[in-house]
């Protein structure tokens, strides 16, 4: 393994407190291997022993109904964990997907290791572990809230402001493109650009393709059509 994907790894969440110079061990105890995966490649996430760190590209968790169409559920860049909400629910079928959207490659680690290899840091990783659990539990709730919005000027504008929120600065970059962020949102990609057309047009916001900046409060009962 390089030096390059040791410290790429290091910016996951589950290694937090390990010394640089123990990781390399780590890794091996772990049993860590890299895997690459092409742009369109899809990774079966009702695969329970699939757990791995992303180390370079971008991925996005998907989820798509008996008619066809796609939700996203998550974005995965490099530092985040595939498969670390789902691998220990064996027999229960998730029905999502990870679709590469880049040419990408992984860390891919035993799970039986990581909970049963004995060595000096595993207790560390374990507690990072719950962690991240409890972080995706606050993202979850974000979306859910998203969703529990009926207006698609209404789901946009929560998004948005969480984004914001999350970035500390009005000014940000999303990591979607229109369509996705019109799959994310579960809404309309035609509805969404005519929503984001009025915010603007109302002084609320300015956008250019991923780069937003809000200005004001939206007013209410405003494009009650969105």
């Amino acid at each position: 393994m390089t030096q390059e994907m040791i410290r790429s790894a290091m910016l996951c969440p589950l290694f937090a407190g390990v010394k640089p110079e123990r990781m390399e061990q780590v890794l091996a105890e772990l049993e860590a291997k890299p895997m690459a995966v092409r742009r369109g490649d899809v990774l079966d996430m009702d695969d329970t022993r699939l757990l791995a760190v992303v180390l370079r590209g971008c991925l996005q968790i998907v989820q798509d109904d008996y008619w066809g169409t796609r939700s996203i559920i998550h974005m995965l860049v490099p530092g985040k964990m595939i498969g670390e909400s789902f691998t220990w629910f064996e027999g229960y079928n998730l029905h999502q997907q990870t679709v590469a959207q880049a040419d990408s490659e992984l860390l891919v680690i035993s799970r039986e290791r990581l909970l049963g290899g004995g060595f000096p840091e595993q207790r560390q990783l374990l507690e990072n572990l719950l962690k991240i659990y409890s972080i995706h539990q606050r993202i979850f709730l974000q979306k859910f809230q998203l969703l529990s919005r009926r207006k698609t000027r209404d789901r946009l504008l929560a998004y948005l402001s969480q984004t914001a929120a999350d970035r500390g600065s009005a000014v940000f970059e999303v990591p979607f493109t229109r369509q996705e962020l019109a799959d994310y949102l579960c809404v309309e990609r035609s509805a969404m650009c005519t929503a984001l057309g009025a915010l603007q047009r109302e002084g609320v916001l300015r956008c250019k393709g991923r780069r937003f900046e809000l200005l004001q409060p939206a007013q209410e009962g405003n494009s009650p059509e969105a």
